[in-house]
């Protein structure tokens, strides 16, 4: 705010946004009359925006507030410099940018803030650290209510008397709760928790939980977070997790950049061959199978044939999509090649036949974007569910 409103110190356009600002920077600086003057100019310039209007006309005393409005940046400094009521406002519909500046504002009720940084850092816009940073202080506070899922969470490991069966359990809940509401909230809360997926330690309370950390680590991009969970895990125990599932998992930590041999290779094919019982985990292989493919792994004939026998038109693109995308990047038209991916797939790569996920992946991994291949096999596989 301060390094906007000295911008104004120079001469600057008599724009809308302009006129706005040093409205703004007058109302911030207690010169009620100078930003009414502004609003003045601006709407004889045909500004139509009889919320900002009402809003500095409010600073003056002349009227009563209006609602807080986050629609833009001006808008958010705004209604915070005058304290209008900021409950009504949708969290969720702010911008992202916003949502993470206003995430750390110490002015806002903390509530607030807290629902703006879950919303910024599920979109990429707030750092994990500066996540626990405001769930922190919310947790500190008076008992709420109607405190979040997170903040439980954070008060459950806080708590001097919670045993550590207790906290892998509660962290367990959560992730698995994040984990039906779509991958952008899992991988954002499997980053919140990453200090507490570090220092648990993989002891009998908390190894029938070792599959779901390992999950948890590799889709905060922790690989070794994961290895030291998939190392953990009890597979002769009572809570022993299904072979399937483990052998899943370390199918995609392979594909994510994990080092393996041959041997490891082959011994991967065939934990996934020999361990899947029903008809969703056979998809699941092979999906799993031709990704590796598309990364440039060699697959043995057995599983070669495993994959070639499932249904290679379900969830197809067509070839004459897959041959424009490969027309692109032959071209050298990354960006677009990349925008006909993200079209082809639609937002659901779950739907993608395991030949046409191969083939993308193989595409992305020429343009050297094998992470982005990762990423693509990790969405159709949908890792994150339990």
């Amino acid at each position: 705010e301060a390094s906007a409103c000295g911008r104004l110190d120079s001469a600057v356009s008599n724009e809308h946004y302009w006129l706005k600002l040093r409205a703004v920077c007058a109302v911030l600086r207690g010169n009620v009359s100078g930003a009414e003057l502004a609003v003045e100019v601006a709407s004889t310039q045909g500004m139509d925006d009889p919320w900002f209007v009402a809003s500095i006309f409010a600073a003056a005393g002349d009227t009563g507030l209006p609602e807080a409005n986050f629609d833009s940046g001006l808008n958010m400094v705004l209604s915070l410099a005058l304290g209008m009521d900021v409950s009504l406002i949708d969290t969720k519909g702010v911008r992202p940018d916003l949502a993470a500046a206003g995430a750390t504002r110490p002015g806002m009720p903390i509530a607030r803030r807290a629902q703006l940084a879950e919303h910024a850092a599920m979109l990429g816009r707030l750092p994990a650290e500066d996540w626990r940073a405001v769930l922190t202080e919310q947790a500190e506070q008076p008992e709420d209510e109607a405190e979040s899922v997170n903040v439980q969470t954070f008060n459950v490991f806080q708590a001097p008397g919670a045993s550590i069966g207790e906290r892998a359990e509660r962290l367990a809940e959560t992730l698995s709760l994040a984990s039906q509401q779509g991958v952008l909230v899992y991988a954002s809360t499997a980053r919140l928790y990453q200090e507490e997926l570090e220092t648990l330690a993989p002891v009998e309370p908390v190894t029938p939980y070792a599959l779901l950390f390992a999950r948890a680590s590799l889709m905060a991009a922790h690989q070794p977070l994961a290895h030291h969970w998939l190392e953990s895990i009890d597979t002769d125990g009572v809570a022993a997790p299904a072979p399937f599932d483990v052998a899943e998992l370390e199918v995609m930590d392979l594909i994510f950049g994990g080092e393996a041999s041959a041997k490891d290779i082959r011994r991967l094919e065939r934990a996934l061959l020999d361990t899947w019982t029903l008809d969703d985990e056979a998809t699941a292989a092979r999906r799993l199978l031709a990704a590796m493919s598309g990364l440039g792994y060699s697959l043995s004939p057995r599983a070669r044939q495993f994959v070639a026998a499932g249904d290679l038109d379900a969830g197809s693109i067509g070839l004459s999509g897959l041959f424009d995308i490969k027309a692109a990047v032959n071209s050298g038209a990354l960006a677009e090649a990349s925008l006909m991916i993200l079209s082809q797939t639609d937002g659901e790569p779950e739907k993608l036949s395991p030949f046409d996920l191969a083939l993308l992946i193989d595409l992305l991994d020429q343009m050297d974007a094998g992470d982005i291949g990762a990423a693509l096999a990790l969405e159709a596989n949908e890792i994150w569910l339990p």
